[in-house]
């Protein structure tokens, strides 16, 4: 069932089972109070429109349902079925002219929705965009306008079921682009590769971290040899004159002893 409902959505559902509708009653402008001229022809038109689209000549009623809204520039109808027969054209179209001929079809059926007070035409209208959004893949979208649908025609089971299906849609969607860290994801080839070159550089930082704590442990072994070979800095210069003159003194007292046993050895070789 749902397989069945996909393939719908994606030939774009509004080609295979919308109708073209002639409520023409609500398709009537009051001119000083009277029926006008205009709102003849324009009737006129959707009629010849809609007789050729039945016919599956969709570019003729195009041209119908043009004359239908330059007659009538508020004809909801004329809207409605324009972007019918358009959308029935994007099959003989391809690449980006079948993509600005959706997209032109979309922006009536928005018109449309913000002029209409019919709920039935509201409610195939925001169909129709739900079903255009979801060819696009923009599942986010699709669902507010099927919710939208729902709201003028709690009835239609094809808005109901293409809703359930945009909202599985749009949950694959976040569960890829989430798994993939949102850039698609890659391959287990790719994906390997990075894990190495994560590696590779990970191990390059713990031995550029060794040689750092190598280098500040022979810097620290230099600096405590320095403060060993070399005298403590700091201190008055008093001080430091201070322990100078205690070596010298030191020195001259070591100097003393030596000439007393000298002279001691010397009295004792003239007595022999």
């Amino acid at each position: 069932m749902a397989a069945k409902h996909l393939n719908r959505i994606g030939l774009l559902a509004a080609l295979a089972c919308a109708v073209v509708v002639s409520f023409q009653a609500s398709a009537k402008v009051e001119l000083n109070g009277k029926l006008g001229p205009t709102t003849r022809y324009e009737r006129k038109m959707l009629r010849q429109g809609n007789d050729l689209y039945s016919q599956k000549r969709y570019a003729e009623a195009e041209v119908a349902y043009r004359k239908a809204i330059a007659f009538n520039s508020k004809s909801e109808l004329g809207r409605y079925n324009l972007a019918l027969s358009l959308l029935n054209q994007t099959k003989a179209s391809e690449g980006a002219n079948a993509d600005s001929i959706v997209a032109q079809a979309d922006r009536l059926f928005a018109e449309v929705t913000q002029m209409s007070h019919d709920p039935k035409l509201l409610s195939r209208a925001y169909y129709n965009r739900g079903n255009i959004a979801f060819k696009a893949e923009d599942y986010r979208k699709a669902i507010d306008m099927y919710k939208d649908c729902l709201r003028r025609d709690s009835h239609n089971e094809h808005a109901r079921e293409n809703l359930r299906l945009a909202q599985l849609k749009l949950k694959e969607q976040q569960d890829k682009n989430q798994g993939g860290g949102g850039g698609g994801g890659g391959s287990d080839d790719q994906n390997k590769d990075q894990n190495k070159d994560q590696n590779k550089d990970q191990n390059k930082d713990q031995n550029q971290n060794q040689d750092q704590n190598k280098d500040q442990n022979q810097n620290k072994e230099q600096n405590q040899d320095r403060q060993q070979a070399q005298p403590q800095q700091g201190g008055s210069s008093e001080q430091i004159l201070n322990a100078v003159d205690e070596k010298e003194k030191a020195t001259q007292q070591r100097v003393n002893m030596q000439q007393a046993r000298q002279q001691e050895r010397n009295r004792t070789r003239n007595k022999w």
